[in-house]
């Protein structure tokens, strides 16, 4: 199977969707023609870019612009970490962890970040808007907000930085908010959604009740990490909630029920002193509050750091502080948290080198009355949603990514994202129609649940054949738009059937 690595897309202006119209470089001119700084009409230092239409629940904001919260103020100094990225105010932490691995990876920051050089805080030049970079429903879109922070007491209520002075996460933020209409339109979200929203990649949840628990399915995760890891994956953890457990409630083990950190590391630790081909497998986790750690084995105040060897604490960069951040055994994390999330950019850039996946992205839409059929629970009129057909051709070939997306409901339309899913069947090799009912199918190889998420993806391996993907909503009659990518190791033939 080919391994997935990092490629990044190659961006230019024409191919980016302005968010609300607004074009930064045209911006940014005027303001300096004007010799005034900008401020934003579509979300300005107001109560409703705070709120949305939900009653405020904290009181005595004053929305500063950046230089009179610091005079002193950058967007970055000396580069950019995990420290630059704490939680404030609203309950974001989905979003707060997946910034948190962002933040490791430069190349990733840069494209969530672009034009450096106009953007500095400190430029004389300087026109008071910032451009960030989200990818959307297939496309990357542009969103422009003006330096209005809001702050009590002159510290900033939402994301902050360890360094006071430093402001690209909470602006990076402010952006955010402003494509989720409001600050507190992010309370509550999926750590996969905010993955894929900053890098474009595709995100896989793994639950940890699925992995069980013998040694050898649980080495295998742990390879799976590393390799994911060193690869520029990003990775966040999450922690289910049990009847009686409030939001966000602390355990005897130090972790928070409800609550999404980051995992930054994967680390084989030699033990020799204490025994010959003695290791240990160890995760070192982030908490994205900066504080608030595992107390369990290998915290920072277990026993045995006081006689780890001074060159391997420094390999971990270990450190014995309150700062969100600790290392804990690989077992230890299965069994004290729920499930992870890989986000993964996937290579489809053949100019990369060897080991690409060839992909093929189809955008079409659930219509009522016509192909909007609903879940296979509805027979009468399932086979009438859209339908994707592909081939494999080669026995080598069998791994297939799929990933199925929906807008932001929630954005666009102020309601709940649909319950969405895909039933894949094999039907007779040159097939050119649309499935119209079972006596066409072959077998039925695969499918997924059907989930309100915002994105599903899967893989799969299926043999050599053809193949029709069917998306639906879960029940007819629901209108909505949907984005299907196929990623096939060699040209799978992708395309839409009509009737």
């Amino acid at each position: 199977m080919a391994p997935i690595e990092s490629k990044l897309e190659k961006l230019s202006d024409p191919d980016l969707r302005k968010f609300k119209g607004q074009n930064f470089d045209d911006i940014r001119s005027g303001c300096l023609s004007a010799n005034k700084l900008w401020s934003d009409p579509e979300f300005g230092p107001n109560e409703n870019s705070l709120w949305g239409e939900l009653t405020p629940t904290i009181s005595d904001i004053k929305w500063k612009r950046v230089h009179e919260i610091s005079k002193e103020a950058r967007l970055f100094i000396k580069g950019h970490s995990e420290d630059d990225v704490r939680q404030g105010y609203v309950g974001d932490c989905w979003f707060v962890a997946s910034v948190a691995s962002l933040a490791l990876h430069d190349s990733l920051v840069k494209r969530v970040i672009p034009q450096y050089d106009k953007q500095e805080l400190d430029r004389k030049d300087y026109s008071g808007a910032l451009l960030f970079r989200f990818h959307r429903f297939g496309e990357w879109i542009e969103v422009v907000v003006d330096d209005y922070l809001p702050t009590r007491n002159n510290k900033l209520v939402f994301m902050y930085s360890n360094n006071p002075n430093e402001f690209w996460a909470a602006f990076l933020e402010k952006a955010y908010a402003k494509l989720a209409g409001s600050y507190e339109g992010l309370s509550g979200g999926r750590t996969a959604d905010a993955l894929n929203d900053l890098t474009g990649g595709t995100s896989e949840k793994i639950d940890f009740l699925e992995v069980g628990r013998s040694r050898s399915a649980r080495q295998k995760l742990y390879k799976q990490l590393q390799r994911a890891l060193s690869r520029g994956s990003l990775v966040t953890l999450g922690i289910n909630r049990v009847p009686g457990e409030g939001a966000e409630s602390r355990r005897e083990s130090g972790l928070f029920a409800g609550h999404a950190y980051s995992l930054l590391r994967c680390f084989d630790l030699s033990l020799d002193f204490i025994a010959k081909d003695f290791k240990r497998e160890l995760v070192k986790v982030r908490n994205p509050w900066g504080k608030a750690e595992w107390n369990g084995t290998w915290g920072d105040n277990y026993v045995i750091w006081k006689v780890i060897p001074q060159q391997d604490k420094d390999a971990l960069k270990f450190t014995n502080e309150d700062d969100g951040e600790f290392w804990m055994e690989f077992d230890d994390l299965l069994d004290n948290f729920t499930d992870l999330t890989i986000c993964r950019m996937i290579k489809t850039d053949p100019e990369g080198g060897d080991n690409c996946w060839h992909q093929v992205q189809i955008k079409s839409a659930w219509v009522p009355g016509s192909t909007a059929g609903g879940c296979s629970n509805y027979l009468d009129t399932f086979f009438t949603n859209p339908q994707v057909q592909f081939q494999i051709e080669h026995e080598h070939d069998e791994t297939v990514q799929i990933v199925l997306a929906q807008r932001d409901t929630r954005i666009d339309l102020d309601k709940d994202n649909m319950a969405i899913g895909y039933m894949i069947f094999k039907v007779a090799d040159g097939n050119r129609k649309k499935v119209d009912s079972l006596m066409d199918i072959l077998e039925v190889p695969a499918g997924t649940n059907l989930i309100n998420s915002r994105q599903l993806y899967n893989k799969f391996e299926l043999d050599v054949g053809t193949y029709v993907i069917i998306p639906s909503t879960f029940e007819p009659d629901v209108a909505g738009e949907f984005l299907l990518k196929i990623f096939t190791e060699n040209e799978a033939h992708v395309r839409e059937l009509k009737d």
